[in-house]
């Protein structure tokens, strides 16, 4: 259709009877509806409804969606990725022991698979999303090594989530480049976003441990690390936490820095088959309104408490 005056006048028109049309239907739906609202505030109100609607429609993760934009920009690793109508897999192949990849966005449908070949146990990739959008996680994520995945936006674990790995971390704070390839854990920031799991998070590793740190935690699902002793289980909030490790073992969590507000919370399943549980809002002397929530199972031989009033 060419974009014509007369077309630009039919589509307003045919836009405001459409919001006219739901008006009415909402106005019937909803008998609290306030009928003192002008009519212009009333369309107003209902085109936003449908807008906001139709934006979260949009926002839902394709089936077979994949991170894109991928950049390697520091260790040494290539990315390619296969597609049929019902299915979608990438590979991300690594050859250093450690590599830094930029990301446009970091999306996994449920019907996609994300895997990381990587040396060995001990390799570690980390995974930095630059976009302004949320990290969906539909599908299935893989590695025999160490996944590090960090979005200012948050990340959310959707329930069909599936990952497997022999560690994972996933954070609204950031690492520089240089440290991260240095071997250090320290992460930085004060990205608002939430981390969200509702799937199942499981380590492969003997020394493996997952890692969620973000200023609003929430579990729902499973987080499972529960190969031996050695395995570790964190939920951090705060602007600076820095991972202890003795050699490829996480030992404590610090949250150096606290947060305004922080909040973990557990609905479901932290289990550590004889290792180690740390939630951290801050030390003593940083509570600054934390609180830690727990309605699930938490099971490990060693739980530690960090901070926050604990309900």
């Amino acid at each position: 259709m060419f974009c014509t005056q007369a077309n630009v006048i039919f589509l307003k028109k045919l836009a405001v009877k459409i919001l006219d049309q739901q008006s009415f239907f909402f106005a019937k739906a909803k008998r609290n509806f306030v009928v003192k609202n002008s009519y212009n505030k009333t369309r107003f109100a209902v085109g936003f409804l449908i807008l906001s609607q139709f934006n979260f429609a949009i926002s839902q993760t394709a089936p077979n969606a994949l991170p894109t934009g991928g950049q390697v920009v520091a260790g040494s690793a290539t990315i390619s990725q296969t597609q049929t109508a019902t299915s979608a897999t990438m590979n991300i192949n690594q050859t250093s022991q450690r590599a830094v990849v930029n990301w446009d966005s970091f999306n996994v449908g449920k019907n996609a698979q994300v895997n990381f070949n990587q040396p060995n146990a001990s390799a570690a990739t980390l995974n930095r999303v630059t976009g302004a959008s949320a990290s969906m996680i539909d599908g299935a994520i893989r590695a025999n090594g160490q996944v590090v995945l960090v979005n200012p936006n948050g990340v959310t674990f959707d329930r069909g989530a599936e990952i497997n790995a022999g560690a994972v971390v996933a954070s609204t704070m950031n690492i520089a480049n240089k440290d991260f390839m240095d071997g250090k854990s320290t992460y930085k920031g004060s990205g608002k976003g939430t981390i969200v799991n509702e799937g199942k998070i499981s380590v492969n590793d003997l020394n493996g441990y997952i890692a969620l740190l973000a200023p609003e935690i929430r579990n729902e699902g499973y987080l499972l690390a529960r190969k031996r002793p050695n395995n570790a289980v964190a939920l951090a909030s705060g602007e600076q936490i820095t991972l202890d490790f003795r050699g490829d073992q996480l030992i404590s969590v610090n949250a150096d820095k606290a947060t305004y507000g922080a909040l973990i919370e557990n609905k479901r399943v932290v289990e550590v088959k004889g290792g180690l549980i740390v939630v951290a809002a801050g030390s003593a002397n940083q509570l600054m309104n934390s609180v830690i929530k727990n309605a699930g199972r938490i099971s490990a031989s060693t739980m530690v408490n960090n901070g926050g009033v604990t309900n």
